[in-house]
This record gives structure tokens, sequence and C-alpha cells, in this order.
């Protein structure tokens, strides 16, 4: 009112500041541009849009992880294969060493007994009787086929782990692929959507804009690329119907 009071244009002729609620009522009283409904559009369809992409991809990304898992699980299972066959040749390894130094000590005491070294035969005796009752050729046997047997888990784990990871590999990179769709045609979406909204402001604004508006802006618009050769050419236009 006060600004009113003075000479000052307060009208919301293009509608700015006009709320929802008030555009429908307010026009029946005026003519009134909606350029502030319009832009609000612009903003909601936006976050809106956005709020669905996002559903989306957090369902694609849940189904990325649990196949992220999977991967990681094939290549534990690898792991698997490969520590099992360590831990049995390191078994084989011990048997074989054990069965070769009570076979040493055996042939030992035979050699100190011919030569008549009681002494020494009864070192001997006390240190084979200190090996591990287990220790045998037998065991050493076993020790062999255990470990044979786990170059082949080892070697079935891998074709197996190798078979799942490349399935899971696949289908985790057209996840991605989904991904990165899913967000290109949102965006080109949005650019469609997004421009038709502002093709209708742009003509709002160019409804609700007067001459007085022009005149207002101080002359402002004599700065944009042409449009004071445009203004120039029509003023002597002017000028010589006068003359």
């Amino acid at each position: 009112q006060a600004l009113s009071s003075v000479g000052f244009d307060v009208i919301d002729r293009a509608g700015w500041l006009t709320p929802v609620t008030e555009v429908a009522r307010q026009n029946s009283k005026f003519h009134r541009a909606h350029c502030g409904h319009l832009s609000r559009r612009y903003i909601e369809l936006r976050h809106v849009a956005e709020r669905n992409v996002f559903r989306d991809m957090k369902d694609s990304l849940k189904e990325y992880e649990f196949r992220v898992e999977q991967i990681e699980s094939f290549v534990y299972m690898h792991c698997v294969g490969i520590q099992l066959e360590k831990h049995y040749s390191r078994n084989r390894s011990n048997a074989v060493a054990a069965w070769e130094k009570k076979t040493d000590i055996t042939t030992a005491i035979n050699i100190a007994t011919k030569k008549k070294l009681p002494l020494l035969v009864e070192e001997l005796r006390d240190k084979l009787e200190a090996l591990p009752t287990s220790v045998s050729h037998t065991s050493v046997k076993q020790a062999k086929e255990r470990h044979l047997i786990s170059k082949q888990i080892k070697t079935q784990l891998y074709e197996l782990a190798s078979r799942r990871f490349e399935r899971a590999k696949a289908t985790a990179t057209e996840r991605v692929h989904t991904i990165v769709r899913s967000w290109t045609d949102f965006e080109i979406s949005s650019v469609h959507n997004e421009l038709k909204l502002l093709e209708q402001l742009v003509v709002e604004i160019e409804d609700a804009l007067t001459k007085s508006d022009i005149v207002a802006d101080g002359g402002s618009h004599c700065f944009i690329p042409g449009q004071a050769a445009a203004e120039a050419a029509m003023n002597e236009g002017t000028v010589g119907v006068i003359l």
C-alpha cells in the first residue's frame, strides 16, 4: 500500500507471488499469468521424477549388491580349495619326513648293533621311541592319497567357482548397465518435460510483459545483441515520418 500510494506499480501481473491455491480465484478477478505456479510445477516435476528414478535405482543396487556377494562367495570357494590342498600337502610332507627319520634311526640302530656299540644303540632306541606311534609306511600312503584327493577337490571347486563367477559377473555387469540406462532415460525424459514447462513459462512471461515494464528496466534491454541497431533504425524511421 505504501508503494502504491507513491505511484509504484505493485500489481503481480506475472503471478510470481500468487500461491497455487489462489490461482483460480484471482484469475476470476484479474487477468494474471501463472509464472509462479509454472515455476513451482517445474521444480515439483523434477523432484517427483528424481524420487521415482531413485526408487528404481535402489532396487537395482540391491540386486547388484547381491550379485557382488555371490561373486565374493565364489572367489572364497576357490580359496577354500587352495587352502585344503595346501593343508594335505603339508601333512604329506610331514608324514614322509617322519617316516624317513624313523627309517634312518632304525638303519643306524642295526649298524650300531653290528658294531657292538650299546650306548649308541640305547640312545637311538630312545629317539625311536620318542617318535609318534602313528609314523609308518601306511600313514605315508594315506597322506599321499589324501593329498591327491584334495588336489581333485581343488580342481573341481575351481571349475565350479569359475562357471558361477562368470555368470554372476555377467549379470552384475548387466545390472550396472541397467542403472546407467535408467539414469540416462531419466535425464532425457526430464529434459523434454522441463523444456515443455519452460516454454509455457516463457509464454506466460511474454504475455504478462507490458511496455511500462520494458521502459522501467532502465534501458538494459538495449544491451541485447542487435537490439540497439533495431531501435536506432526504428527511431530514424519515426523521425523521417515526422519530418
